[in-house]
């Protein structure tokens, strides 16, 4: 993974975080708006798409727990940032809803190739990193394209979470990997729905869920979860609200 997706994905749960705490108290945290504004620069500099569609899927969750009704406010704030943007940005979101952007047909050829592999080891998967190893033994699934040809031996990696975990550990890891992500949103919902009034650990809950909610969109369209730095910060972002509400307990008693 290149540094600009690592520094795009760790802006992209640092500003999750912050928009959970900016919008569920707005009064008590009103610091946080320059923070969020210069971490959305930060990230809009990096021209990492997958972060910017996490952040977009991570607000719309956050508004819509929070006011639906702010729903209608988005597409002005975006055109707004669109069009304060650079020509270099602007090309950039254009090419969100391009089907014919050349990175796009890259990735759907890599998990077409990684298709090709799970097929042939789809309960326990080939190991780890595997294409490294195997990659030669399968078709180019880019041959018949001239600028896609060769991009599944030099980039090997899959682009997309759920692909790539399903060539490494088959169906056993994948479910697996999955049912973390449905524990822990079951988690925060019933800890939510068990102190309803508990407005400060809402924030940190909320905030934390759309983080994850950011990754996993993100991870849609690149494997952050190889990322060791990116992992790290997630599974702190994951841990606050569950210890924020055991301490309070711990001083209830």
């Amino acid at each position: 993974m290149s540094v600009y997706m690592t520094y795009a994905g760790l802006l992209m749960l640092a500003l999750m975080i912050a928009s959970g705490k900016l919008i569920f108290a707005p009064k008590e945290n009103k610091w946080l708006y320059f923070a969020c504004i210069l971490l959305a620069f930060c990230l809009l500099l990096t021209f990492t798409r997958q972060a910017w569609l996490g952040v977009f899927t991570g607000l719309i969750f956050l508004v819509w727990f929070r006011k639906k009704s702010l729903l209608w406010f988005m597409p002005a704030i975006l055109g707004i940032i669109f069009l304060i943007s650079p020509d270099q940005i602007k090309q950039r979101i254009d090419s969100l809803t391009n089907l014919k952007d050349r990175n796009l047909q890259i990735r759907l050829m890599l998990w077409q190739g990684g298709w090709m592999i799970f097929k042939d080891y789809p309960l326990t998967g080939c190991g780890f990193k595997c294409v490294d190893a195997v990659h030669q033994d399968y078709p180019d699934p880019g041959a018949h394209s001239e600028r896609l040809r060769g991009y599944f031996k030099r980039l090997r990696g899959l682009h997309n979470n759920f692909v790539q975990l399903a060539v490494d550990t088959g169906l056993f890891g994948l479910v697996s990997w999955i049912s973390i992500w449905v524990v822990y949103f079951m988690t925060l919902y019933r800890r939510l729905v068990s102190a309803p009034d508990n407005f400060a650990y809402r924030r940190y809950a909320m905030g934390s869920a759309a983080a994850v909610v950011g990754f996993l969109v993100a991870g849609l369209f690149e494997t952050n979860f190889y990322d060791a730095e990116v992992s790290m910060l997630l599974y702190f972002i994951m841990a606050l609200p569950l210890s924020q509400l055991s301490n309070e307990g711990g001083r209830s008693q």
